[in-house]
């Protein structure tokens, strides 16, 4: 489990810009497009929450 930990702080924190422009994306085009309010906010969310909890783990 430590090992998926530190392999997911690894991936978020050198790509994590990449990510937040993906997020920002994703929350355009479900908004104009597929309507799925709930899905453009929760799971990139839940994906940052998880990076900022493993990191302060390990």
């Amino acid at each position: 489990m430590v090992d998926f930990m530190q392999s997911y702080v690894a991936f978020f924190s050198s790509n994590w810009i990449g990510l937040a422009i993906l997020w920002v994306l994703l929350i355009i085009l479900a908004r104009t497009k597929m309507e799925m309010y709930w899905l453009d906010i929760w799971i990139p969310l839940v994906a940052f929450v998880l990076w900022g909890i493993f990191w302060l783990i390990v």
